[in-house]
Protein backbone atom coordinates (compact mmCIF):
# COMPACT_ATOMS: atom_id res chain seq x y z
CA UNK A 1 0.00 0.00 0.00
CA UNK A 2 2.96 2.33 0.58
CA UNK A 3 3.94 2.03 -3.10
CA UNK A 4 0.39 2.86 -4.09
CA UNK A 5 0.35 5.90 -1.78
CA UNK A 6 3.70 7.02 -3.21
CA UNK A 7 2.26 6.66 -6.70
CA UNK A 8 -0.78 8.78 -5.79
CA UNK A 9 1.42 11.48 -4.22
CA UNK A 10 3.61 11.95 -7.29
CA UNK A 11 3.73 15.26 -9.06
CA UNK A 12 2.33 14.08 -12.37
CA UNK A 13 3.66 17.04 -14.34
CA UNK A 14 7.22 15.96 -13.49
CA UNK A 15 6.67 12.24 -14.02
CA UNK A 16 5.97 11.09 -17.59
CA UNK A 17 5.47 7.51 -16.36
CA UNK A 18 2.04 8.58 -15.12
CA UNK A 19 0.96 9.13 -18.71
CA UNK A 20 2.75 6.09 -20.08
CA UNK A 21 3.34 3.56 -17.32
CA UNK A 22 3.68 0.65 -19.74
CA UNK A 23 6.87 -0.38 -21.48
CA UNK A 24 6.73 -1.52 -25.10
CA UNK A 25 6.96 -5.21 -24.24
CA UNK A 26 3.85 -4.94 -22.07
CA UNK A 27 2.03 -2.89 -24.71
CA UNK A 28 2.81 -5.48 -27.36
CA UNK A 29 1.67 -8.30 -25.05
CA UNK A 30 -1.58 -6.44 -24.25
CA UNK A 31 -2.19 -5.78 -27.95
CA UNK A 32 -1.69 -9.48 -28.63
CA UNK A 33 -4.22 -10.33 -25.89
CA UNK A 34 -6.73 -7.96 -27.49
CA UNK A 35 -6.22 -9.38 -31.00
CA UNK A 36 -6.42 -13.00 -29.82
CA UNK A 37 -9.59 -12.26 -27.83
CA UNK A 38 -11.11 -10.97 -31.07
CA UNK A 39 -10.05 -14.18 -32.85
CA UNK A 40 -11.67 -16.25 -30.09
CA UNK A 41 -14.88 -14.24 -30.31
CA UNK A 42 -14.92 -14.82 -34.07
CA UNK A 43 -14.65 -18.60 -33.59
CA UNK A 44 -17.55 -18.49 -31.14
CA UNK A 45 -19.61 -16.58 -33.73
CA UNK A 46 -18.75 -19.06 -36.48
CA UNK A 47 -19.86 -21.91 -34.21
CA UNK A 48 -23.21 -20.19 -33.68
CA UNK A 49 -23.63 -19.68 -37.42
CA UNK A 50 -22.85 -23.34 -38.14
CA UNK A 51 -25.25 -24.69 -35.51
CA UNK A 52 -28.01 -22.35 -36.67
CA UNK A 53 -27.21 -23.16 -40.32
CA UNK A 54 -26.89 -19.48 -41.17
CA UNK A 55 -25.22 -18.48 -44.39
CA UNK A 56 -23.92 -15.31 -45.94
CA UNK A 57 -24.56 -12.08 -44.09
CA UNK A 58 -27.35 -13.49 -41.87
CA UNK A 59 -24.95 -14.96 -39.28
CA UNK A 60 -23.23 -11.66 -38.52
CA UNK A 61 -26.63 -9.97 -38.25
CA UNK A 62 -27.60 -12.46 -35.52
CA UNK A 63 -24.40 -12.15 -33.49
CA UNK A 64 -23.10 -8.63 -34.11
CA UNK A 65 -24.87 -6.93 -31.20
CA UNK A 66 -24.27 -9.69 -28.65
CA UNK A 67 -21.66 -9.33 -25.91
CA UNK A 68 -19.06 -12.05 -25.58
CA UNK A 69 -21.00 -13.58 -22.68
CA UNK A 70 -24.18 -13.40 -24.74
CA UNK A 71 -22.44 -15.30 -27.53
CA UNK A 72 -21.14 -17.89 -25.05
CA UNK A 73 -24.65 -18.41 -23.63
CA UNK A 74 -26.16 -18.65 -27.11
CA UNK A 75 -23.54 -21.13 -28.33
CA UNK A 76 -23.98 -23.25 -25.20
CA UNK A 77 -27.78 -23.26 -25.48
CA UNK A 78 -27.79 -24.03 -29.20
CA UNK A 79 -25.21 -26.78 -28.68
CA UNK A 80 -27.35 -28.46 -26.02
CA UNK A 81 -30.41 -28.24 -28.28
CA UNK A 82 -28.77 -29.36 -31.54
CA UNK A 83 -25.96 -31.81 -30.73
CA UNK A 84 -27.27 -35.30 -30.03
CA UNK A 85 -23.96 -37.14 -29.54
CA UNK A 86 -23.27 -36.84 -25.79
CA UNK A 87 -19.47 -37.15 -25.88
CA UNK A 88 -19.20 -34.58 -28.68
CA UNK A 89 -21.49 -32.20 -26.78
CA UNK A 90 -19.45 -32.65 -23.60
CA UNK A 91 -16.23 -32.01 -25.52
CA UNK A 92 -17.60 -28.79 -27.06
CA UNK A 93 -19.00 -27.55 -23.72
CA UNK A 94 -15.58 -28.06 -22.13
CA UNK A 95 -13.96 -26.05 -24.93
CA UNK A 96 -16.56 -23.29 -24.49
CA UNK A 97 -15.92 -23.21 -20.72
CA UNK A 98 -12.16 -22.92 -21.33
CA UNK A 99 -12.82 -20.06 -23.74
CA UNK A 100 -14.94 -18.28 -21.16
CA UNK A 101 -12.19 -18.60 -18.52
CA UNK A 102 -9.59 -17.27 -20.96
CA UNK A 103 -11.77 -14.33 -21.85
CA UNK A 104 -12.38 -13.51 -18.16
CA UNK A 105 -8.61 -13.21 -17.70
CA UNK A 106 -8.53 -10.90 -20.72
CA UNK A 107 -11.21 -8.72 -19.13
CA UNK A 108 -9.19 -8.36 -15.93
CA UNK A 109 -6.19 -7.17 -17.93
CA UNK A 110 -7.97 -4.88 -20.34
CA UNK A 111 -10.21 -3.24 -17.73
CA UNK A 112 -7.46 -2.69 -15.15
CA UNK A 113 -5.76 0.56 -14.33
CA UNK A 114 -2.05 0.40 -14.98
CA UNK A 115 0.84 1.98 -13.15
CA UNK A 116 4.63 1.69 -13.08
CA UNK A 117 6.52 -0.70 -10.87
CA UNK A 118 10.19 -1.19 -10.25
CA UNK A 119 10.03 -4.94 -10.76
CA UNK A 120 7.15 -5.65 -13.12
CA UNK A 121 4.17 -3.81 -14.41
CA UNK A 122 1.97 -2.76 -11.53
CA UNK A 123 -1.76 -3.34 -11.90
CA UNK A 124 -4.40 -2.08 -9.54
CA UNK A 125 -8.16 -2.30 -9.50
CA UNK A 126 -10.47 -0.03 -7.55
CA UNK A 127 -13.53 -1.57 -5.97
CA UNK A 128 -16.29 0.47 -4.40
CA UNK A 129 -18.45 -1.27 -1.83
CA UNK A 130 -22.17 -0.58 -1.56
CA UNK A 131 -21.49 1.60 1.51
CA UNK A 132 -19.37 3.86 -0.65
CA UNK A 133 -16.09 2.70 0.90
CA UNK A 134 -13.17 2.46 -1.46
CA UNK A 135 -11.28 -0.82 -1.28
CA UNK A 136 -8.02 -0.87 -3.21
CA UNK A 137 -6.18 -3.99 -4.26
CA UNK A 138 -3.14 -4.42 -6.43
CA UNK A 139 -0.94 -7.04 -7.99
CA UNK A 140 2.14 -7.03 -10.12
CA UNK A 141 2.08 -8.80 -13.45
CA UNK A 142 4.96 -9.57 -15.75
CA UNK A 143 5.07 -9.49 -19.53
CA UNK A 144 5.35 -13.29 -19.45
CA UNK A 145 2.07 -13.60 -17.54
CA UNK A 146 0.32 -11.37 -20.08
CA UNK A 147 1.74 -13.50 -22.91
CA UNK A 148 0.40 -16.63 -21.17
CA UNK A 149 -3.09 -15.12 -21.10
CA UNK A 150 -2.75 -14.43 -24.83
CA UNK A 151 -1.63 -18.02 -25.37
CA UNK A 152 -4.70 -19.24 -23.48
CA UNK A 153 -6.97 -17.15 -25.73
CA UNK A 154 -5.18 -18.48 -28.82
CA UNK A 155 -5.54 -22.10 -27.67
CA UNK A 156 -9.24 -21.58 -26.95
CA UNK A 157 -9.82 -20.05 -30.39
CA UNK A 158 -7.95 -22.90 -32.10
CA UNK A 159 -9.74 -25.52 -30.02
CA UNK A 160 -13.22 -24.29 -30.87
CA UNK A 161 -12.30 -23.67 -34.50
CA UNK A 162 -10.88 -27.18 -34.84
CA UNK A 163 -14.00 -28.71 -33.28
CA UNK A 164 -16.32 -27.06 -35.81
CA UNK A 165 -13.91 -27.62 -38.69
CA UNK A 166 -13.79 -31.34 -37.90
CA UNK A 167 -17.58 -31.50 -37.88
CA UNK A 168 -17.83 -29.79 -41.26
CA UNK A 169 -14.95 -31.65 -42.96
CA UNK A 170 -16.11 -35.06 -41.77
CA UNK A 171 -19.73 -34.11 -42.44
CA UNK A 172 -20.70 -35.60 -39.09
CA UNK A 173 -24.46 -35.83 -38.77
CA UNK A 174 -25.35 -35.61 -35.11
CA UNK A 175 -26.90 -32.16 -35.19
CA UNK A 176 -30.71 -32.11 -34.93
Amino acid sequence: MDDYRKFLDQNYEDDPSFLNPLNYAHLIALGRVSALASALENQIEIGIWILLDLSGHIGPIVTSELSFNGKILLLTSISRARITHESELSDLIQRINNAKKSYEKRNILIHSKWGPSTKYLHVWRDKVKSRGDLKLSSEEISEKEIIEIGDSLRESALSIGKWFNRIEVLNIDFIK
